[in-house]
């Protein structure tokens, strides 16, 4: 077993309780206008899909993953890297940064070529733990956007109005009467 001291594992905890937050937040945040605003027209009538709470997922997924690799590098990756090691190489004229991952990485920041093993160990279940409240807020926004969605966009009988969400996709900013 790789050893870690106790303080660093209660850093790495902390980094992914706060990485886990602003997953939450943005879900807590996501406006269905606005990720509507932002989603590709094309593939949204491409696909044609008749169920509300569908597109709205693949809305609320485009929203919360679209910068998700630069929010693990702000609230783990970079806090992990300095507090445990240090980065001691120069960049070259051609390039500004490191360009490694993985275990080189790792070995690389911290000086340890162990290190990207105790740090997926340090995480332990941590990520399941913050899974059960993900994915029940998760389902919370996508129902109260599908029942805005439902409201905004659909006909009484329940059926998408293709019209009315291409108009409003396209323009952006007010929605016609029906």
């Amino acid at each position: 077993m790789l050893e870690v001291d106790v303080n660093f594992m209660e850093f790495v905890k902390k980094c992914l309780d706060n990485y886990f937050k602003r997953k939450l937040e943005l879900l807590t945040v996501f406006d269905l206008k606005q990720g509507l605003s932002n989603c590709n027209l094309t593939s949204l009538a491409l696909h044609r899909n008749e169920m509300a709470s569908s597109i709205v997922d693949g809305l609320i997924s485009a929203h919360v993953n679209k910068d998700d690799e630069g929010l693990l590098n702000e609230t783990v990756f970079e806090p992990v890297a300095w507090a445990y090691g240090r980065l001691n190489t120069e960049p070259t004229k051609d390039r500004i940064y490191r360009d490694h991952s993985g275990k080189l990485f790792w070995s690389e920041i911290t000086g340890d070529s162990d290190f990207y093993l105790k740090l997926v160990r340090l995480m332990k279940d941590l990520p399941i733990k913050h899974r059960e409240e993900y994915l029940a807020l998760w389902a919370t926004t996508n129902n109260r956007l599908a029942k805005e969605f439902l409201s905004e966009f659909c006909f009484t009988n329940g059926n998408i109005n293709w019209e009315k969400l291409v108009q409003f996709v396209s323009e952006g900013k007010s929605l016609p009467s029906n």
